[in-house]
């Protein structure tokens, strides 16, 4: 019989660890299966070491491959794009850029954890929303609704993806 562990809120609903053995104990070794349910260009990251005006520590990062030529600080899909606000589009929220790329370029982009950048001014204890074209806003934006993250200072979010509530 294999147990399941669904990675939903880590990862999106694309991934989930299998476990293919009768009977676990922490102790013992066992094997996991990563499969996808569809075809997808990712790769899990183990962190990120920047000196610049933006850093982020406790992070869960996701490496992706540009689709289209991106900045920085944007929502950023599984696909390579900017994640809009839709279902289908906020299902494969990845993370948060860092830094801006070109098209066909690889990057780290931050999925959970506290992310830091100098130029925000967010209002501290208020959730933050993905509006169009990747945009980080703390207005609730209309259509699909996905919050990622609260402010936990002016320029400091922390980023905790909750599901995507459809309007």
């Amino acid at each position: 019989m294999a147990d399941t562990i669904n990675l939903n809120a880590v990862f999106g609903p694309q991934y989930e660890i299998v476990i293919k053995q009768e009977e676990i104990a922490i102790d013992k070794d066992f094997n996991l299966t990563m499969e996808t349910k569809e075809p997808l260009r990712l790769n899990v990251g183990t962190g990120f070491n920047n000196t610049g005006s933006n850093s982020s520590s406790g992070t869960i990062d996701v490496r992706v491959t540009a689709d289209a030529s991106l900045g920085a600080f944007r929502a950023i899909g599984y696909n390579g794009l900017y994640v809009q606000p839709t279902l289908i589009s906020l299902s494969q929220y990845a993370g948060i850029s860092r830094v801006a790329v070109t098209s066909g370029s690889t990057m780290n982009v931050v999925r959970s954890g506290l992310l830091t950048e100098s130029g925000w001014n967010w209002t501290v204890n208020s959730p933050v929303f993905i509006t169009t074209d990747g945009m980080l806003t703390q207005s609730l934006p209309t259509g699909d609704i996905r919050r990622i993250g609260w402010a936990i200072s002016p320029t400091e979010l922390n980023l905790d993806p909750y599901p995507i509530i459809g309007v």
